[in-house]
């Protein structure tokens, strides 16, 4: 029987990993390492040349049939779903695992990113036990996010977690990742040798499908937008898996504001947010246990409408509006009362706040504070030609001495920027705005 070396251990003699016909056997073969064919049985041996050529076609072949992917159900029915590679980013992901990658899964901190991360997790944990992949619990790292941008901080780290592996992970950043501001760290990590896998809804920098090994957005396709959020991407790969839980995409649609949402308000998305931004270093077991106790989700909901309602109150008090074109307003406040790392979120309260008075209006609100402003965007603002993403594209070229990053959706975007430049910062996003719609 022939097999190939997928894993080894760090310790002194090192025992193998193969994969063969039989599944992935635990074996020692003096000299081998990772990638190696191999003959298995009382002959055991490394091959080489052309003898080992017909078992590499096999093994190719074996790997082949057992990571097929079915084509999903689709939960949105469009052409950029039909579009999308679903059941190829599944297949890529079932190879990485026959081929005992071990794996770093990032998600972003809000319902999308949570959602996206317990679709896949579930995904891959039961893939694993079917096919007997003898994972260890510390080759499947998971680790939540706390910003968009995947920094060279974050990068760092994955780089100091995969030390203590033989080979090198495979990274999934699932909804962050693919923005311009994260393509340094990105790129630095794939020369290492990663393979990564990023599945995001945000507009992506032009350089990342060329980047990673399997990029999963729908701005790839024709027809696709924001509102596919990460989470029903995620949901579609999670089904080319097996059953998955249709719950979570539409939790992140309704998170997400997507245009695919449902009419109906479920309190779950509200929890998941609270949980991430409150209690920052839960675990997706964490997730699951609150979800699964419906006097846990009814009580954390309570808490988070009502810690929204108070922070909106304050918004209001300090809001100001400003006239940026006829029939269309601007409307600034600070968002420094905010506890950093508590909910709400600046996000969560531009979000209440656009929600209670855009109301058929053409409204442009921005929350900031010494050095963030966030910007949300009613549609009738968005008809008449404002665009988020757009402006701080403007800003940023105007004042790349000040302004450090930002970019997003076109009806929802931030902005970061030097405190020191504050103020003149806050001046010309009014000024670009007026401009804009002039």
């Amino acid at each position: 029987m022939f097999g190939k070396i997928v894993y080894e251990t760090l310790s002194h003699p090192k025992s193998h990993y193969v994969l063969c016909e039989a599944g992935i056997i635990m074996s020692a073969f003096e000299g081998a390492k990772i990638g190696d064919v191999v003959e298995m049985g009382s002959n055991a041996r490394v091959l080489s040349g052309a003898e080992a050529a017909p078992a590499e076609k096999a093994i190719a072949a074996l790997i082949t049939s057992k990571s097929v992917s079915p084509s999903p159900r689709l939960l949105v029915d469009d052409a950029c779903m039909h579009s999308l590679p679903f059941a190829s980013c599944a297949t890529f992901i079932k190879k990485a695992l026959l081929d005992m990658t071990p794996i770093i899964m990032r998600w972003h901190d809000d319902c999308d990113g949570v959602s996206s991360a317990l679709l896949l997790d579930t995904a891959i944990t039961n893939f694993i036990k079917q096919n007997r992949i003898p994972y260890t619990r510390g080759m499947f790292v998971k680790k939540q996010a706390d910003s968009a941008i995947y920094d060279d901080y974050a990068a760092r780290q994955d780089a100091d977690e995969s030390l203590a592996f033989p080979k090198k992970p495979l990274l999934i950043l699932l909804d962050h990742g693919a923005n311009g501001e994260s393509m340094h760290a990105v790129k630095n990590l794939k020369q290492s040798g990663f393979q990564i896998l990023i599945i995001d809804h945000h507009p992506p920098s032009s350089e990342a499908k060329g980047v990673v090994d399997f990029f999963l957005s729908p701005f790839t396709v024709e027809g696709g937008g924001s509102s596919h959020t990460a989470g029903l991407l995620s949901f579609e790969v999670a089904s080319c898996f097996g059953p998955a839980d249709e719950r979570l995409a539409r939790w992140s649609l309704q998170s997400d504001h997507s245009e695919f949402r449902g009419t109906v308000e479920d309190k779950e998305p509200v929890v998941i947010d609270y949980l991430a931004i409150s209690e920052k270093h839960s675990t997706l077991d964490d997730y699951r246990r609150l979800l699964s106790s419906p006097p846990s989700v009814m009580f954390t909901h309570r808490k988070a409408l009502t810690a929204v309602e108070n922070a909106l109150k304050a918004a209001e008090i300090n809001a100001r509006e400003v006239k940026i074109a006829d029939g269309v307003s601007m409307a600034l406040f600070r968002l420094d009362f905010l506890r950093k790392g508590a909910y709400p979120s600046k996000g969560k309260v531009i979000n209440a706040f656009q929600r209670k008075h855009e109301e058929g209006k053409a409204l442009v609100s921005v929350g900031y504070d010494d050095s963030n402003a966030l910007f949300r965007v009613s549609e009738q603002a968005h008809e008449r030609g404002f665009k988020a993403n757009e402006l701080i594209a403007e800003l940023k070229a105007e004042m790349p001495h000040a302004v450090e990053s930002g970019g997003g959706h076109e009806r929802a975007a931030s902005a970061r920027f030097k405190a020191e430049f504050s103020e003149s910062v806050m001046n010309a996003i009014i000024e670009l705005a007026k401009k804009r719609l002039s």
